[in-house]
Parts: C-alpha cells; sequence; structure tokens
C-alpha cells in the first residue's frame, strides 16, 4: 500500500480473495488470528493475479465453512437501472429489484491494482471498504 504498510487476503475458492483488516508494517507470524480480524470485502480477481503472483504468499490458513459460502452480486442495467440481477458464484441469475440488490457487491473481477487502490482508500479514511462497490443508481437517476 501506499503507506509502506500491508494486510492480508486470503484466497478462497477459485479466484476470489477475502481481505481482512490486518493493515501491519511488520509480518504476521500467526495467520489463525489475522482471520479473526474483520473481513473488509470480498472479490473476484482476474487470472493474471494469480499467474504473474502478484502479491506474496506468506501463509496457510485453513477455510472454515463460513469462509468458503462466496457473497452474492449484482448487476444493474445502464439503460433501467430498475432491471437489477443478483448473481451467484456459480453464474446463476436472478431478476432482483433495487432493494434486493442493497448490500450486495456489484458483479466485477478486480485487478490487483484496484484491490490496492481500494485498501489505499479505506486505510486513507477515503472510503467505507464495505460500500464501495455496492453502489446502485435509483430509478430516474442518470449515469454519470
Amino acid at each position: 500500500m501506499k503507506s509502506g504498510k500491508h494486510t492480508y487476503g486470503r484466497v478462497i475458492l477459485e479466484g476470489f480473495l477475502e481481505v481482512f483488516d490486518a493493515k501491519s508494517g511488520d509480518d504476521v507470524q500467526d495467520f489463525n488470528r489475522v482471520v479473526l480480524r474483520p473481513k473488509l470485502f470480498t472479490v473476484s480477481l482476474y487470472d493474471s493475479v494469480f499467474k504473474k503472483a502478484v502479491w506474496e504468499k506468506t501463509g496457510f490458513v485453513e477455510l472454515d465453512e463460513e469462509s468458503r459460502k462466496l457473497p452474492l452480486s449484482f448487476m444493474q442495467n445502464i439503460v433501467d437501472p430498475s432491471d437489477c440481477t443478483i448473481v451467484d458464484f456459480w453464474g446463476n441469475d436472478t431478476p432482483a429489484t433495487i432493494d434486493e440488490c442493497r448490500g450486495l457487491e456489484k458483479l466485477t473481477i478486480w485487478s490487483a491494482e484496484s484491490v490496492e487502490e481500494r485498501l489505499n482508500a479505506y486505510y486513507e479514511g477515503r472510503i467505507d471498504p464495505g460500500t464501495y462497490n455496492k453502489r446502485l443508481r435509483e430509478v430516474g437517476e442518470s449515469y454519470p
């Protein structure tokens, strides 16, 4: 991160990363303690992030049952904001209302740089990590 510090994430299932609020300047010795920290977000990453080994692998913690459950995400039509869909890990989609999508993360595949920017913005106090990618357009609201 920009501050010269780092935080920790854990790969869960193929292509997904959960990121923990564990900012530190020191290397952690007990990774089981890291996964007890609050989870900031879970995102889907481009394959290139894994193929290029952008981030250093430093340890291993077995997944618990809760971490195996990937969060649902949403898609929203650019032209008609009332046209929303909830999508699960397997790509199954279900028509939904704007209200049903509230609190879900927008369906996005993230680059390493985008994840790092999200973390920098959070630790600099510019965003809430839990709402960073959850913005829904309301009916009647113009597209930026």
